[in-house]
């Protein structure tokens, strides 16, 4: 039994709708909240892009199987991989959580607790290895990192192919906002082109996620390769997939700042009054 619903009425259909259903309904639903047929209001705006975010999750298969088993919780923490807060993660696992049944709830806090156990092995084995109380090979004490790194890899795959964009039964992109209107088309040349770096931004966020678990994992590797001897380069070089990935991450903050200084700046530019 479906225990969220709250996609499902807004689009005026029951939890068990076919995917065609689906579709009429949309077209009936867009029909009906269209913008520009109810004056362009903030409030009428806010409404068609509420439903037309349920439809997108309710047309793609993946994300209404999760949306079923969690709601929006379980949907932000699947789609917000590695772009969300400690706090805005923690909050979203939280809600997921209390809507999940007692199996679900089981499974999932045992593989944290599994998962928790090999975090804590890691730097255990470190020690060990270290203080010389075990002969392993670095390579073999790393394992638990591995393992820890092959699910990190996973999540971030799942999370970009979650990104793909996707085109409607009209070959429009899914997630697409409304046309444009009037007064949208007259805004100031700066913030049109804040507004297309926010896009590509946007649009590179999940390659950029993938990129840098990658560097992640390839300083890892590096350095066991280090330690056990396999390479003989500088320490510099083993940490320069590190080195990229913070300066990614330092660049990627400064051009989002950016990106908002300009935006309120062509924000407070259009609303200043003419004299």
């Amino acid at each position: 039994m479906v225990q969220h619903t709250k996609f499902y009425e807004l689009m005026g259909v029951e939890p068990t709708a076919t995917p065609e259903e689906l579709k009429k309904a949309y077209r009936r639903r867009a029909l009906q909240l269209h913008p520009d047929k109810r004056g362009n209001s903030p409030e009428a705006q806010d409404e068609f892009t509420t439903m037309k975010n349920a439809y997108d999750v309710l047309s793609d298969p993946r994300q209404r199987e999760i949306y079923d088993a969690t709601g929006e919780d379980g949907l932000k923490m699947v789609n917000g991989f590695g772009e969300m807060s400690m706090e805005e993660m923690m909050a979203a696992a939280i809600g997921a959580l209390s809507s999940m049944g007692g199996g679900a709830k089981f499974c999932l806090l045992f593989s944290i607790t599994a998962v928790c156990a090999v975090l804590l092995l890691v730097p255990i084995l470190w020690c060990l290895r270290v203080d010389q109380t075990v002969d392993w090979s670095w390579v073999d004490v790393f394992i638990p990192m591995w393992i820890l790194d092959s699910i990190y890899l996973c999540a971030t795959c799942c999370s970009v192919v979650s990104k793909d964009s996707a085109v409607d039964e009209n070959g429009e992109p899914v997630g697409a906002p409304p046309p444009p209107s009037t007064y949208s088309r007259a805004l100031s040349k700066r913030y049109t082109i804040v507004t297309i770096a926010t896009v590509v931004l946007t649009l590179s966020m999940a390659s950029l996620l993938l990129l840098k678990a990658l560097l992640f994992v390839a300083t890892q590797i590096l350095i066991a390769m280090k330690l056990q001897g396999s390479i003989d380069i500088s320490c510099v070089a083993v940490l320069s997939p590190y080195l990229a990935l913070e300066g990614m991450l330092l660049l990627q903050k400064a051009i989002v700042a950016y990106s908002i200084y300009a935006s309120v700046a062509a924000t407070a530019t259009n609303d200043k009054p003419y004299t």
